[in-house]
């Protein structure tokens, strides 16, 4: 048979494969098409809420930055407020209290001014009431500060035992000339004796005097010392069962501390003491007696070593602490 003959093949099944891959490929890409899109859509939207979210959270950040800046302005004025009010407040106190102390020395003058109008009974001039720390400093030596007990003051003194004896004979003048230190001046006042006199210049001392009291020898020393830098502090206190006493007063310009030179030779002192309240203390130990008051006074001039009546206002501010204590 002729191969023009043979019948030929259907193409039908080859283009319904055909159609069936083509639709395959179709639905796949449709399908693939609408998945990606709902997840781009789906990002899409987180995204949004991401940024959405962010803006919110940035808005509230801000809100409170600004709210916070607020408050620092207003902590920061209330602060400069209250500093300047504690300011003021402080300014004011400073204020009340120089008025107050202001007031304080207007009173001090007024009862100074009455105790000087108590005493213009007395003739003579008035010697001046002070402070404690209104004594001035004085030049003891270093021998004398460092001393540091009796044993070695006393040991000072006796130096001067042999040349004080040469000074009685002298005139008041002369004495005071040639004594020049706290040891000379003790060594030579040790040479008269104690009693109960009546109450002399330095004058009348060397002059006529053998025997002097504590007053007396009070003045004698501040006379004897008046030209060696010596301010002429006493010391004048009153006590109980009719005590009363007078002692001389210095203080160190080497340690700042107080000494006292006293007809009592246990009294008698190089710079040992902080305070005048410690010197009273050892006053009431040694005379076994309770001190009332005392007062500091310092001769304004030297009239003093040669007039007595200048001397009669001492007296005058013994009766006055005596009337003092029995005002309490």
């Amino acid at each position: 048979m002729k191969e023009e003959n043979k019948p030929k093949k259907s193409r039908k099944w080859e283009n319904l494969v055909i159609a069936a891959l083509g639709f395959g490929v179709l639905g796949n890409l449709v399908f693939n098409y609408y998945y990606y899109n709902k997840e781009i859509n789906k990002l899409e939207n987180e995204l949004s809420t991401t940024i959405k979210k962010d803006s919110i959270e940035n808005a509230s950040w801000k809100r409170n930055y600004e709210e916070l800046t607020k408050d620092y302005v207003y902590l920061k004025y209330e602060y400069i407020d209250t500093i300047a009010g504690i300011t003021d407040e402080f300014n004011l106190l400073q204020k009340e209290f120089i008025k107050e102390r202001e007031n304080n020395r207007l009173m001090q003058n007024k009862i100074t001014n009455l105790e000087s109008n108590l005493l213009n009974f007395y003739e003579g001039r008035i010697p001046s009431l002070i402070f404690p720390e209104e004594v001035a400093s004085s030049p003891v030596s270093d021998e004398l500060s460092n001393c540091k007990n009796h044993f070695e003051f006393n040991k000072l003194v006796e130096e001067y035992d042999s040349a004080s004896l040469e000074l009685k004979k002298l005139s008041y003048e002369e004495v005071i000339k040639k004594i020049d230190n706290i040891p000379f001046a003790v060594s030579y006042l040790s040479k008269f004796t104690p009693s109960n006199a009546k109450t002399l210049s330095f004058k009348d001392i060397q002059n006529i005097g053998d025997s002097i009291d504590c007053l007396n020898y009070s003045i004698a020393i501040a006379s004897i010392l008046s030209d060696n830098g010596f301010a002429p502090y006493i010391i004048t206190m009153n006590g109980e069962k009719d005590l009363g006493h007078s002692t001389f007063l210095y203080k160190s310009d080497k340690n700042g501390k107080y000494g006292i030179l006293d007809i009592n030779k246990w009294a008698c002192t190089w710079p040992k003491y902080d305070s005048l309240e410690q010197i009273i203390n050892d006053f009431e130990m040694g005379f076994g007696k309770k001190i009332n008051n005392w007062s500091i006074i310092r001769f304004n001039d030297n009239s003093y070593i040669i007039d007595k009546k200048y001397l009669k206002n001492v007296v005058a501010i013994h009766l006055l602490n005596k009337m003092k204590e029995k005002r309490k």
